[in-house]
C-alpha cells in the first residue's frame, strides 16, 4: 500500500456528479483519478486559473471534516480504514442542503445557504472519534497555525485537536481559491456564482465520507470512499 505523509477525512461530492467534475477541472487536479485535469474556459477572471487555485489545488476538491494529520505511530492506515468503514456503516446518509458561492475573507468557496446541524454534528463526531489516529502536532506545525492570528479559543482547539476550526468554529466549505485581494475575490465570486448556478440549484447530498492521503509530491488523492448507510 502507498505510504502517505498525512491523512485527512474529507467530504467529496459524488465522483461523477457535475459538481465533482467542475471541482476537478477548476482546481486542475482530480483526486479520484490522482491526475491532472484541464482547467475550464471561464472568461473575465482577474487572473489565470492556475494562479487563482495555486494554494488549494494540492488538496483537491473537498470539504474538511477532520483536517490533514500525521498518523499516530501506534496506528496503521489499515486500522483507520477499518474504523472508518465501521463508523460509516452506522451513520445514515443525509442531505446537506443548498449551496452557494461566497467570499470568505480573502478567498472564495462554496458554502451552505443554511447551516446544517446534522453536518456540524457529524464533523464534530468525526473529530473526536478518530482522534486516536492523529499524531500530536510538532512545534513547527503550531507555529505555522498561529500565523493565522487565531483567537484564544481557536488556539485552544488547535492545541487540543490539531486544528483550530472545529466544533463551534467549524464552517463547512469547499475551497475554490487561494488568498485574493478584495476586488479580485469579489469578481471571482460573481463569475463563479453565475457559472455554477445550474449545478448548485440542487441540494448537496452526503452519501459517503472519504479518506484522503498526501503523496510525496504534496498532492492529496482519495484513498477510499466509505458509503454511509441507508436509513
Amino acid at each position: 500500500m502507498t505510504t502517505y505523509n498525512r491523512l485527512a477525512i474529507f467530504y467529496a461530492p459524488a465522483s461523477k456528479s457535475p459538481l465533482a467534475q467542475f471541482g476537478s477541472k477548476w482546481l486542475g487536479w482530480d483526486v479520484e483519478k490522482a491526475s491532472n485535469a484541464k482547467h475550464p474556459d471561464i472568461q473575465s477572471l482577474p487572473a489565470p486559473i492556475p494562479d487563482i487555485v495555486a494554494t488549494p489545488q494540492k488538496y483537491g476538491f473537498h470539504g474538511t471534516l477532520k483536517a490533514p494529520f500525521k498518523l499516530n505511530p501506534t496506528k496503521s492506515c489499515d486500522e483507520l480504514r477499518t474504523a472508518l468503514q465501521t463508523f460509516c456503516k452506522n451513520t445514515p446518509k443525509f442531505t446537506i442542503g443548498k449551496m452557494k458561492v461566497a467570499q470568505l475573507g480573502n478567498f472564495v468557496a462554496i458554502i451552505q445557504k443554511n447551516q446544517s446541524m446534522e453536518l456540524r454534528n457529524l464533523a464534530a463526531t468525526i473529530v473526536e472519534h478518530f482522534e486516536e489516529f492523529r499524531a500530536p502536532l510538532g512545534e513547527s506545525d503550531i507555529v505555522k497555525r498561529r500565523r493565522a492570528n487565531l483567537t484564544q479559543r481557536q488556539d485552544e482547539l488547535m492545541l487540543r485537536w490539531g486544528y483550530p476550526y472545529v466544533f463551534e468554529e467549524f464552517k463547512f466549505h469547499l475551497t475554490l481559491t487561494g488568498r485574493l485581494d478584495e476586488n479580485d475575490a469579489e469578481t471571482t465570486k460573481n463569475i463563479l456564482s453565475e457559472h455554477l448556478s445550474d449545478i448548485l440549484s440542487k441540494p448537496l447530498k452526503a452519501d459517503d465520507i472519504c479518506l484522503y492521503g498526501e503523496r510525496n509530491d504534496g498532492k492529496f488523492e482519495i484513498i477510499e470512499r466509505f458509503p454511509l448507510c441507508s436509513e
